[in-house]
């Protein structure tokens, strides 16, 4: 058995994160995934810019009306500009953001291109600054913790809501 390599997360400012948004998982695509402050924040700076968004819900709880997440819908991001491959709300941009290239779910996002230049070093740590690992593991407990029977998913390609169980069939347990 090879032993497990650590490798340092280093951004290669392809873009593919900001211009390619939206994921598709069990079946259902998401934007990227906004906290209520984050989308509160979000809004402010567009309109304050002039910038259009499109935010949708992401998960509710008991309700459809009762929204613990939002997403951002647009693809690709508002804020990303093409021209410096850079966020123009860097210091502000959302947790998932900051986590990126690992996804809510806890894997790596196979649309990063520094993903698809290491996949063949797999099995490895990813190592990065503490406030990567601290937006980690947040986003994970937020996905456990959304996807608790009766709760509501919202689908942008459909733009419908669907309950949780009935779109997530497999069942995930990570121990701690």
């Amino acid at each position: 058995m090879r032993p497990i390599r650590a490798l340092r997360f280093e951004c290669l400012r392809c873009g593919r994160c900001c211009v390619q948004t939206r994921r598709e998982l069990h079946g259902l695509v998401f934007g990227i995934q906004l906290w209520p402050e984050e989308k509160k924040l979000l809004t402010c700076i567009a309109k304050e810019r002039g910038i259009k968004i499109t935010v949708k819900p992401q998960f509710a709880s008991r309700s459809k009306s009762d929204i613990t997440l939002w997403q951002l819908a647009d693809e690709p991001c508002p804020f990303y500009d093409e021209t410096t491959r850079s966020c123009t709300i860097y210091p502000y941009r959302p947790l998932a953001c900051r986590a990126y290239p690992v996804c809510a779910t806890g894997g790596l996002d196979k649309y990063c291109e520094w993903t698809k230049r290491h996949e063949h070093l797999i099995p490895f740590r990813l190592e990065g600054p503490e406030p990567i690992w601290n937006a980690i593991i947040v986003l994970r407990r937020t996905m456990l913790e959304q996807t608790r029977p009766s709760r509501w998913v919202f689908d942008l390609r459909t733009e419908k809501w669907y309950k949780v169980e009935d779109v997530i069939k497999e069942v995930v347990v990570i121990k701690i």
